[in-house]
């Protein structure tokens, strides 16, 4: 096993609560990985092989707004100066499928096997992580997710912007956005 996996294992033991594919999941946006202009993320932001996500089913998107802000914007209890401009809502049955499709003009296509896992901390009960394996067992952890996959997973976020305060001031669906940016900054 990869030293780095290896390592991530042992920081993520818990990876047992797999989520129903009909949960929602909330993704916290800020710059850089917000594109305030195209009013959505950049293509990279979920590139890393654990995603922070909150599960919305039981407390409603106001609440998991608060979560997620909360988690983004303070850092052992001290604000930490990024400002979330946006969430996206993706559900699991989404993540999960956008993985199991080829992406076009790769040969051999490539898959991603993604799981969805309960991962509650201190700060967020609801915190879930979108975690990429190599296998269908889900047993070989990839080290990322490829651009085209995490723009795949970007362009289907239904977006709600937000004002510092964290009220959603616009809606972006995901059907009104365009997957023509080039942008790979991550969280």
């Amino acid at each position: 096993m990869d030293k780095d996996i290896a390592a991530e294992a042992k920081e993520y033991p818990l990876r047992e609560v797999t989520l129903h594919e009909g949960e929602h999941l909330v993704k916290g946006m800020y710059p850089p990985q917000w594109m305030p202009d195209l009013k959505r993320g950049s293509a990279g932001i979920f590139e890393k092989n654990n995603t922070s996500v909150t599960r919305m089913n039981e407390i409603g998107l106001n609440e998991a707004i608060k979560l997620v802000k909360a988690d983004i914007e303070i850092k052992d209890g001290v604000p930490n100066g990024k400002i979330t401009a946006a969430v996206g809502v993706i559900a699991v049955a989404d993540v999960v499928s956008i993985g199991k499709t080829p992406l076009e003009g790769k040969k051999p296509p490539p898959v991603i096997h993604f799981r969805v896992y309960e991962e509650k901390t201190e700060k967020n009960e609801h915190h879930a992580e979108i975690v990429p394996f190599e296998d269908i067992e889900c047993s070989k952890l990839r080290k990322n997710v490829s651009t085209g996959y995490s723009r795949k997973l970007r362009d289907k976020l239904h977006n709600y912007l937000l004002n510092a305060e964290g009220n959603i001031t616009e809606e972006n669906p995901p059907d009104s956005s365009s997957a023509n940016d080039t942008g790979t900054t991550g969280h």
